[in-house]
């Protein structure tokens, strides 16, 4: 997708809306029920960072009007806990036979990994 000029803004923006709309709703969901629940997303809007381009990703606060990325992660989550992949120290249990749509090398893997855990950290 990032052959296309400006594609990853695009896409990660797409994403991002989505994100937000299937979080915000289950959380009303959960609300309207009136009893005491807990919400947990396997994803998080800082994610999108980790598949961008630094630059990119700031272009995209901007047009977003988010002036510090904690109105992402400590605006909206109240706990977020990185599951580390098994490409990093469990290598022998890191496959793709299990994941259809998993295709990274546990090379990539290993290297997305870290990236969305910075992204979360700062």
């Amino acid at each position: 997708l990032g052959a296309v000029e400006g594609m990853d803004i695009v896409v990660q923006d797409t994403v991002m809306d989505m994100q937000i709309g299937m979080e915000d709703g289950f959380e009303r969901v959960l609300r309207a029920r009136g009893k005491p629940a807990v919400l947990l997303c396997d994803r998080g809007l800082m994610d999108g960072s980790a598949y961008m381009k630094e630059e990119d990703w700031n272009k995209l606060m901007q047009k977003r009007e988010i002036n510090c990325v904690s109105e992402l992660r400590e605006g909206r989550y109240n706990a977020v806990f990185h599951l580390v992949t098994a490409a990093e120290g469990a290598e022998a249990y890191y496959t793709l036979e299990n994941n259809a749509v998993r295709t990274e090398t546990p090379e990539l893997a290993r290297s997305l990994d870290s990236m969305t855990l910075n992204a979360w950290v700062g």
